[in-house]
């Protein structure tokens, strides 16, 4: 069952990853696993996806996040709390993230 995304909960980046730039693109690499289709295991974003990675610290919920976003772009609170929601359950499901 999938575990439904929590906007009060604050959620930490894995230690098990690592995160790099190419060009304009971002791309999260995990350091531990099986050998297997690397399309499978690697996960791009884009710059605002980046921005959300660098704010899960652990300590900042994700509506804290979303309020940050909200100030930083032009975009409304209903749209900002989805995207980030969505782009979460992502990560989570790939244990790219954790509870924290």
């Amino acid at each position: 069952m999938q575990k439904k995304i929590n906007m009060n909960s604050t959620y930490a980046r894995s230690p098990d990853v690592i995160a790099r730039q190419i060009e304009d693109e971002y791309i999260i690499i995990p350091l531990v696993g099986g050998i297997g289709n690397i399309d499978d295991c690697l996960f791009s974003m884009n710059k605002t996806g980046k921005k959300i990675w660098d704010m899960l610290d652990g300590i900042k919920s994700l509506n804290g996040i979303v309020g940050d976003l909200i100030l930083e772009y032009d975009i409304q609170k209903d749209q900002a709390k989805k995207d980030v929601k969505g782009f979460l359950q992502e990560l989570f499901d790939r244990q790219i993230v954790k509870l924290t």
